[in-house]
């Protein structure tokens, strides 16, 4: 519906533009995870892990909810292909660090579903072959928690 919105207030000559790069922007920031981002949980439930599990996770759905809307931005050409593609090189990137780093960690997880939402949302087949090949290199990766390969 956003993209919807933002799409009839470019027909009108309003000035989004700006304001939709902003957000693209922001988002690769967000995407762009520091080293530390792996997160873990120890197993006694306190109300300070609690409290930081309930914050991650609603900056996960976060996550992917700007990832799908990158996608319907592209698909009623409000952005660029490169700003698509610079959204999954960076999860792409992401996961390689991080399946090293940690592969059960939750910043895996996050930017395969950011991946995810993204590769769904887009309706150019032509972005989605590109990608292919290094998906499937990706979805063999040693290590790779078994949801998430088949995600």
């Amino acid at each position: 519906h956003y993209t919807e919105f933002i799409k009839i207030l470019f027909e009108r000559d309003f000035n989004v533009e700006d304001i939709v790069m902003e957000k693209c922007d922001k988002f690769k920031h967000i995407l762009k995870e520091e080293e530390d981002a792996t997160r873990s949980y120890s197993k006694q439930v306190t109300q300070e892990n609690y409290s930081k599990f309930c914050k991650d996770l609603k900056d996960k759905n976060y996550k992917r909810g700007y990832s799908q809307f990158i996608g319907e931005l592209y698909n009623k050409k409000l952005v660029s292909r490169d700003i698509v593609a610079e959204n999954i090189e960076i999860c792409i990137g992401n996961v390689k660090r991080f399946l090293e780093l940690d592969p059960k960690g939750a910043a895996v997880d996050d930017n395969i579903i950011c991946l995810i939402s993204i590769m769904t949302s887009l309706e150019d087949p032509i972005i989605l072959e590109d990608y292919r090949v290094r998906l499937l290199e990706l979805k063999k990766s040693p290590g790779l928690p078994k949801r998430l390969m088949f995600m």
